[in-house]
């Protein structure tokens, strides 16, 4: 693996294809899952590196990352895990730019369930395909909007096969689509509103049926069965 650092610069291997985990290793991260899945399709293609931008977050999680860690340390491929350990915040930007392929690996739990995902959220934005364990609703977005694909949470075997997908071509797929994609803050108008005019009354009584119409117009049927709150 050939890498330096020049003021700043960072350069990964042009010639392998770069899966890359964004931040850090919190309580709902599944990096038993994210190794074994990786040791699946590394096992397959010589080429494949994984590379993580994070490490162990103090005060909240420092032991998943150095369990992480010491998997890579006694694997075959260890050669092939790039461990940034916290890359500077300028080099970020590049290392997003020089990948192929964003992953999320969740644990099937509550916060998973709940909870955003902004590692995701800035892949995409960046225009980097995303492949996720399913459970966020992000997730089903990104499938949803062919921004990436999911796999079932906690199966590494899944995981490999929607890399291999991506390796094999759909990767040119994804992301053409993301950098096509537009943000939409249409959910968020309200809230805009309120903080451009605060002293504005806000007018809370809309309808159930308003509600309704606009998420038959603007969601799909689950959102709506959802938002009933079936």
């Amino acid at each position: 693996f050939d890498r330096k650092f020049v003021e700043g610069d960072f350069r990964l291997n042009p010639d392998s294809f770069k899966v890359l985990w964004l931040g850090g290793f919190n309580n709902w991260a599944d990096h038993e899952t994210l190794f074994r899945g990786m040791e699946l399709i590394m096992d397959k293609y010589s080429f494949v590196e994984l590379v993580v931008t994070g490490g162990a977050i103090s005060g909240v999680n420092e032991d998943k990352y150095r369990a992480f860690e010491q998997l890579v340390q006694n694997s075959v491929h260890k050669d092939r895990y790039i461990l940034l350990n916290w890359a500077k915040s300028n080099q970020v930007p590049q290392i997003i730019n020089q990948a192929q392929l964003g992953l999320n690996c969740d644990l099937d739990c509550l916060e998973t369930w709940t909870g955003a995902c902004n590692r995701i959220n800035e892949m995409i934005s960046n225009g980097l395909a995303v492949i996720s364990s399913e459970g966020r609703e992000v997730t089903a977005f990104v499938k949803e909007n062919n921004l990436g694909s999911s796999y079932k949470s906690g199966d590494p075997t899944d995981m490999a096969f929607q890399i291999e997908l991506a390796i094999n071509g759909q990767i040119k797929i994804w992301t053409q689509n993301c950098r096509n994609f537009e943000d939409s803050y249409q959910d968020f108008e309200p809230l805009i509103s309120f903080c451009k005019n605060p002293s504005k009354k806000i007018d809370s009584q809309v309808s159930r049926l308003a509600k309704l119409m606009w998420y038959i117009k603007n969601k799909n049927l689950s959102d709506v069965w959802r938002k009933l709150g079936f």
